[in-house]
């Protein structure tokens, strides 16, 4: 399908819209032309906008499709001067034309396979048709193979030095294994040593050497090592799981298990770093392995299942004009110097080889000659892959150093030798080391050397030590390994395996994961599956993993406008009320936003912060993007309460009326506005207004506000809530810790750091725009709980330093802790230089609003004057050259307040 939204039409009558049916033409043609369009192949060139590839300009495909869908451009055609082209042609043009009016901001839909579509030419330069072109449907059917109740709907995330670290680790690796194939024959000690490891007889002996011959130029094809996330502080999952990961096997016979599941499923969000990779996989491998899609397919496959390979089937039927078949090994023979499949007869130029190793050497010496020797015939994967990549004998030697020392440099040495779990080949064990495994057992598994799906593996911890002895000295079992074996990482009580998806000297990173309560994950055994996820393109924090400030984020939020062009796109807007300096404007997923808040409540719910049985009053700030009203309004929804969303530019004769008429039990406000109300009230003399709680936000509710609140309201329970434009909130008080600094949140929505006192948040669910180890622009402490408790709780002292003369300091906290000492009912600093010319010269202008007090302005500036010359070591006369102090009575409604969020602006600092 296709479609054209008009944003602007022709005003002189051009650029009309003609469709023609396909209907229509068919009927007109002969059956001769039709049957030609239908099976013969023409040359179709791709436009440049629709190519995907440099090396892809053309395909050779018929016109007709189905005998009733079409695929036709005329300017598109190399073939010109062809008699069923000229007939068609001819056709369109005298065939009925429909001309739809599309006037502005219409839209037509169309089957580009069912209509053919043109226009007049075009007489008014502003007319702009937006074309879309709709995503095709993925050529396979996933969930036809993999049960979709085994997906987990949500993602495991992952930070990008992870997903870089992987991308580094198969560089290394992919290095080694070819080094190892290709040194297999030679002539050395290298070349020995690798045939001692693995010790194949004497058919797979000579197979391989035969291809390092007739096949040198060595091609790995699909090899997937399985990552095991063990116990270790290397990464983190969440955000929180703390992994180190391990290779533990290698994949290499079935080359497409895994693959297609995870191009299926990881390649579907534009904000995930895996989806860039996981949607070319499969055109990838394909064009790597120079299939060619105007040619047979063939699937050699016999006591195997199979999982992905019947996705390879679905895509190559669509994708190709030609068959994908499925072959049994018996059915291949060599006739006229060709393989054959005596079943039908047809000739093999291409191949899938979906076999276990045992039913490769039982092939017919004819034609596994004819693998090695041709090398006109097309197949995945390599024997040589299969048989050496395949076997974990391999890990013997990628796990032993002196061996990794003579292939690679010493980084490149390092580098693998932290992700390969140390391995040995039972029979080449020393006595010590045999003795020192079996009474070590815990440390340890034994494997097969071949084979997969986890069997015959036995985990030391899960068996007796007779049992485990029996299989270690047992002399069938001589060629298997032993191996290191780590504790897992588990999520949701189940172990985790990743795969790390190959292709020759492409990667594509990690695939969808699998998950299982067994020591052995496998999907095939009643496992799940679960999609990784690493943010695409933009995360705010800092590349060397220190702290991001709100500077630099600020810079970030700047960046992200020109680099990602769906920044303003199904976001949610959060602006900041201004008081921490320049106005910033956040944006996160909507969905994610909404879960946030979820968490929130449902903490709130837990501590019985707030209930269903809540009338709640809201007058919170609203509008020019400013959110509290409505996050406010978000919380008593999602905890099933009543809200009465007045806002705080409603009257206080309105909200008087409200409150005497719904009763609210819990008042919501900045405490500016919860003030105002307040005056009112006392002015009003209502005396029998009464609140449960009062929820606040915005700004700090100091001692005398409260007092004076519970004089008034009646209400002794004051709940703050506390967060940022930045992280969202994501922390609020319960009625123990009313009136104090300290907060609850939730553990799996924010991790808190406290760096020299400063508070630094890294919220745990954000996929898109994540924010890594933020500075708050606050000071705090942890408190200590229970480590198992679903929250934590942080003490918030004040914000940062605000001015600097000498080696003296002034902080908010300061000056919070000076305001303190007199009974003002609100006060307002501002800070700025003296004078333009003289900016090494700062002024501090203090303005306050007395209470109902008979303290003279003098005695009550004099007490400021006092309680500020503790934090200076020098004496405040002393410093009237770097320091002018001033004090301003004012009324309440001459407070400088922030235009967008109404917040009190308590500090204003106009010197930046």
């Amino acid at each position: 399908y296709m479609a054209l939204f008009v944003l602007e039409q022709d005003q002189f009558g051009g650029g009309q819209l003609e469709i023609i049916q396909l209907s229509d033409i068919l009927q007109s043609l002969s059956i001769q032309t039709r049957e030609k369009l239908s099976n013969e192949k023409f040359r179709i060139n791709i436009p440049l906008e629709f190519r995907k590839s440099n090396e892809l300009d053309h395909i050779n495909a018929p016109i007709l499709l189905d005998h009733d869908k079409i695929r036709y451009r005329s300017d598109i055609l190399s073939e010109q001067n062809h008699e069923e082209l000229n007939e068609l042609n001819l056709t369109i043009q005298q065939v009925k034309k429909y001309q739809p009016e599309l006037n502005k901001y219409t839209m037509i839909i169309l089957n580009n396979q069912k209509y053919l579509h043109g226009r007049t030419k075009i007489l008014d330069h502003r007319r702009h048709l937006l074309r879309v072109r709709f995503n095709r449907t993925c050529p396979y059917d996933v969930h036809s193979i993999y049960e979709k109740e085994k997906l987990f709907p949500e993602y495991l995330t992952f930070s990008n030095d992870f997903y870089d670290y992987l991308q580094n680790q198969h560089e290394s690796l992919q290095e080694i294994l070819s080094l190892i194939v290709q040194q297999y024959d030679q002539p050395t000690s290298l070349g020995e040593e690798i045939r001692q490891t693995f010790r194949f007889n004497s058919k797979i002996d000579q197979i391989i050497k035969q291809l390092n011959v007739y096949r040198p130029n060595y091609q790995m094809n699909s090899y997937r090592p399985d990552l095991m996330f063990s116990q270790g502080n290397l990464f983190k999952i969440n955000g929180k799981y703390s992994f180190q990961p391990k290779i533990c096997e290698i994949n290499a016979r079935f080359p497409f298990n895994g693959y297609f599941l995870s191009a299926a499923l990881c390649s579907t969000d534009c904000h995930n770093r895996y989806s860039r990779k996981s949607s070319r996989i499969i055109e990838t491998m394909i064009q790597a392995s120079k299939f060619d899609l105007t040619k047979r397919m063939f699937i050699v496959k016999s006591k195997e299942h199979g999982y992905d390979i019947h996705l390879f089937q679905q895509y190559w039927t669509k994708k190709s004009s030609e068959q994908c078949l499925i072959i049994h090994p018996n059915d291949l023979k060599i006739e006229n110097n060709q393989l054959i499949n005596q079943q039908t007869n047809f000739i093999i130029e291409q191949f899938i080889l979906e076999l276990h190793q045992d039913e490769i050497l039982n092939l017919s010496n004819e034609v596994l000659e004819y693998f090695i020797r041709n090398n006109e015939i097309n197949y995945i994967n390599d024997l040589r892959t299969i048989f050496i990549l395949h076997d974990k004998r391999l890990f013997s030697l990628l796990s032993n150093q002196p061996f990794l020392y003579s292939l690679l440099n010493n980084n490149q040495q390092e580098t693998i030798s932290q992700i390969i779990p140390k391995t040995f080949v039972i029979n080449k064990l020393s006595n010590y080391l045999k003795d020192s495994i079996v009474h070590n057992k815990q440390d340890w598994c034994i494997k097969p050397n071949s084979g997969g799906k986890g069997e015959n593996i036995t985990i030391g911890v899960d068996v007796t030590s007779d049992e485990w002895s029996k299989q270690l000295l047992d002399s069938t079992h001589e060629q298997w390994i032993v191996q290191e074996y780590f504790g897992y990482v588990q999520y949701k009580s189940m172990n985790l395996c990743g795969m790390l998806l190959c292709f020759n000297k492409h990667c594509f990173n990690m695939g969808a994961i699998r998950m299982a309560p067994n020591k052995i994950v496998n999907i095939s055994r009643g496992g799940h599956y679960i999609l990784p996820f690493v943010h695409q393109q933009y995360i705010h924090c800092m590349n060397d993993k220190s702290i991001l400030t709100k500077e630099k984020l600020h810079e970030q939020l700047l960046e992200l406008k020109t680099t990602d062009k769906y920044w303003n796109q199904s976001v949610y807007l959060s602006s900041s009320g201004g008081s921490g300096g320049k106005r910033l404007f956040f944006a996160t997923d909507i969905q994610e936003n909404l879960r946030q808040r979820q968490i929130l409540v449902n903490m709130m719910l837990d501590k019985d912060i707030i209930s269903d049985r809540d009338i709640c009053l809201n007058l919170f700030q609203y509008g020019n993007i400013y959110r509290s009203f409505e996050i406010f309004n978000d919380f008593c929804s999602m905890a099933n309460c009543t809200t009465l969303p007045m806002g705080a530019d409603a009257s206080n004769e309105d909200i008087l009326e409200m409150v005497e008429y719904f009763k609210p039990n819990v008042l919501m406000g900045s405490p500016y506005r919860l003030m105002q109300l307040a005056l009112y009230l006392e002015k009003q003399e209502k005396n029998d207004i009464k609140f449960e709680k009062i929820y606040f936000a915005c700004e700090s509710l100091d001692k005398i506000k409260q007092d004076y609140f519970k004089r008034i309201f009646h209400c002794s329970i004051y709940i703050g809530f506390y967060g940022s434009a930045e992280t969202g909130v994501y922390a609020c008080q319960s009625s123990k810790y009313s009136s104090t600094k300290i907060y609850l949140y939730p553990k799996e929505l924010v991790q808190i750091e406290i760096v020299n006192s400063k508070i630094i948040v890294t919220n745990l669910i954000r996929k898109r725009n994540q924010l890594v180890r933020f500075d708050s622009g606050d000071l705090g402490r942890i408190v200590s709980t229970n480590e198992n408790s679903k929250y934590g709780l942080i003490e918030v002292f004040c914000s940062e330093r605000l001015i600097l003369i000498g080696d003296d300091d002034l902080s908010k906290s300061h000056i919070e802790e000076t305001m303190k000492q007199t009974d003002v009912t609100e006060w307002q600093l501002i800070i700025d230089y003296v004078s333009s010319r003289k900016t090494n010269q700062i002024l501090l202008l203090f303005r306050y609003v007395k209470s109902d007090t008979n303290m003279s302005n003098e005695t009550l500036e004099n007490i400021l004057k006092s309680y500020l010359q503790k934090f200076f070591a020098n004496q405040l006369t002393n410093l009237s050259e770097e320091l002018t102090l001033q004090f301003e009575p004012i009324e309440f409604d001459q407070l400088v307040r922030n235009k967008t969020s109404n917040k009190l602006l308590k500090i204003i600092d106009r010197r930046f």
